[in-house]
């Protein structure tokens, strides 16, 4: 199974744990589902167009 979650900037995912878990979901895995490097990347690219 799989779950995405989206928390916004200066939002902690610890929240996200603490909820899952009282609902009895235990976590075996997680990743970013894009990475920083791509983020940074596209970040860029925006603020060269602004320039």
């Amino acid at each position: 199974h799989s779950l995405e979650v989206k928390v916004p900037n200066g939002k902690l995912i610890n929240e996200v744990f603490k909820e899952l878990d009282k609902q009895g979901l235990e976590i075996s895995s997680m990743r970013n589902k894009t990475n920083r490097l791509e983020q940074l990347f596209l970040s860029r690219l925006r603020n060269n167009g602004n320039d």
